[in-house]
């Protein structure tokens, strides 16, 4: 076997030389190609090379090889309150980063507008494309047309009607349905519902239809449907203000909200006096640290956030390496479109005998 400078970083093609083999057939060894047509013996003898002089290809160098890059991108909307230090979007990071680092992908994260996403996903470097497939939390926004003109796969945890998306989400209507009629039952009638976005909007009206078609009095949504700013725990705040001062909402006795706009809406109550439950409720769309944890512990649909960042994680994973077909994980994640379960905590209560002045 030929001298070799062990000095320099070793590249595919000192790998194919020293082994008398072509670079492509390096690269078959190297990425273990469950489709390559290398023999036994020839594997082998490219495997010793391999390990005699720890050879490790370079992202870059597989990505060309391979067209494939090894790395999954995580985007959270640049709109998002904290964005990646919100404990919705962290929560799902850390899952997907696990399923990544067991399948021996990488993860790159990123905030994001629809001006920028593609700019992120396709740089302008020749034969080069950062990720192989993107994983998107929350909303993906109003151009889809824009993100399928990428060319690779796209996974939304959270809510979409775009059927060319993969989608992981609990099933919304019937968690609010829980919701809702938890709230009849402790006698509350008047709902106040922030606005959530176009999709939860829709999926808020239906539960509360469901719902009301069992009650002998109906529940009264108070919808606050202009947009929530940037900063939900301020937007949580100024809606305490709202239903302390404007007589059409004087009447609501409980909040359906996230846990970021509750517990803003806690705050700013207490600033005034009122206490929880006794003078309102509040009940969280999604739980977690925050709600579990908060001074009063918040009522919150549980969810596997998570573990749902994992489960799309592997999933992406499988797709890519072709082990599954996207007809299969579609499968699956129908599967796991499930209501949440309820957990009932300090924050709510029976309703107040008497409006809030």
């Amino acid at each position: 076997m030929e001298a070799v400078n062990t000095t320099k970083r070793m590249t595919i093609s000192d790998i194919a030389r020293l082994a008398g083999v072509a670079p492509s057939t390096v690269s078959e060894v190297v990425n273990n190609d469950p489709k390559s047509r290398v023999s036994r013996k020839t594997f082998e003898k490219v495997r010793k090379v391999i390990d005699k002089y720890n050879y490790v290809p370079s992202p870059q160098a597989r990505a060309l090889i391979t067209n494939k890059t090894r790395q999954i991108g995580y985007l959270v909307s640049a709109n998002a309150t904290l964005g990646l230090a919100n404990n919705y979007f962290s929560m799902i990071l850390a899952g997907i980063e696990r399923a990544c680092a067991e399948r021996d992908y990488r993860c790159l994260v990123n905030r994001y507008d629809l001006s920028s996403l593609e700019k992120f996903v396709m740089p302008s470097k020749l034969r080069q494309r950062s990720v192989d497939a993107l994983i998107i939390a929350g909303y993906p926004g109003e151009s889809p047309e824009m993100l399928k003109s990428l060319n690779i796969p796209i996974a939304v945890i959270g809510l979409t009607n775009d059927e060319q998306f993969f989608q992981l989400s609990r099933d919304t209507v019937k968690s609010y349905i829980g919701i809702f009629r938890y709230l009849a039952r402790e006698e509350h009638r008047k709902i106040l519902l922030p606005y959530l976005g176009k999709v939860e909007h829709q999926e808020l009206k239906k539960a509360i239809e469901i719902c009301n078609a069992s009650l002998e009095t109906p529940l009264t949504p108070m919808f606050v449907t202009e947009d929530s700013p940037e900063d939900e725990f301020k937007h949580g705040a100024d809606l305490a203000e709202l239903v302390l001062s404007d007589a059409r909402y004087r009447d609501c006795t409980a909040l359906a909200a996230n846990d970021q706009i509750c517990r803003g809406f806690m705050c700013g109550m207490h600033r005034h006096g009122k206490r929880f439950p006794d003078d309102f409720s509040v009940v969280s769309n999604n739980d977690g640290p925050m709600c579990e944890w908060n001074t009063i512990p918040i009522t919150a649909c549980g969810t596997r956030t998570a573990e749902h960042g994992y489960i799309m994680g592997n999933l992406m994973v499988d797709l890519l390496e072709e082990l599954k077909t996207p007809n299969q994980i579609k499968e699956e994640l129908r599967r796991l479109f499930l209501p949440e379960p309820f957990i009932i905590r300090e924050s709510s209560g029976k309703a107040p005998k008497i409006n809030l002045k």
